[in-house]
């Protein structure tokens, strides 16, 4: 971590994702998932990256036509994809509610 972020410091704040429907047409879209408030932004945004990073193959493969997406395998990207897109909006309310 270099110096300016050590001065920094920012955390993140509460996300919430990965929505389900409680009672079916009953019950709004409820979030399942959330990223815990105070973690350190680098140790987010680490992960963030880790997750980001496995996803590049199977996407360049589908686009490149030598694997096509099956169903089991986009809803797994899309997984991933919001997990990490929330742990960057954690990271980045907790910079704003920090200055």
């Amino acid at each position: 971590m270099n110096a300016v972020a050590e001065q920094i410091d920012p955390r993140t704040a509460v996300v919430t994702f990965l929505a389900y429907e409680g009672q079916a047409g009953v019950s709004p879209l409820k979030d399942l998932l959330a990223v815990r408030p105070g973690v350190p932004a680098a140790a987010a945004l680490e992960q963030a990256s880790n997750l980001l990073s496995l996803l590049t193959g199977p996407i360049y493969a589908a686009a490149m036509g030598e694997t096509p997406l099956d169903g089991n395998q986009a809803w797994l990207l899309h997984h991933t994809l919001e997990t990490a897109k929330a742990i960057v909006d954690a990271v980045k309310d907790g910079a704003e509610v920090g200055q």
